[in-house]
């Protein structure tokens, strides 16, 4: 089921991201690492707990104003449920 627009995703117990200088950014799982760069690595930035999935939209949106507005959603939405399936997003 994909995120809803009003919850607040956060990483999930046992998950970090780690940026250390001069490496990519590495969002580390218990079982596996995801390497992140570009947009992947803004959202999970504003995973906070305390941004809704609407407000990391509306970043992003500004942060990208090239992209389709629908796009962003569409992709960030998508990006929020491949992580929450892989249990490294939780939300509330």
């Amino acid at each position: 089921m994909p995120p809803e627009l009003e919850q607040r995703p956060r990483l999930a117990p046992g998950c970090r991201l780690s940026e250390a200088p001069g490496q990519t950014a590495t969002l580390m799982m218990p079982e596996s690492a995801l390497q992140l760069k570009g947009p992947g690595l803004k959202i999970i930035q504003l995973c906070d707990g305390k941004r809704t999935v609407a407000d990391i939209v509306r970043i992003l949106q500004k942060a990208f104003p090239e992209a389709q507005a629908e796009r962003v959603q569409k992709d960030i939405v998508e990006f929020l449920k491949t992580l929450h399936d892989r249990r490294a997003v939780d939300s509330e």
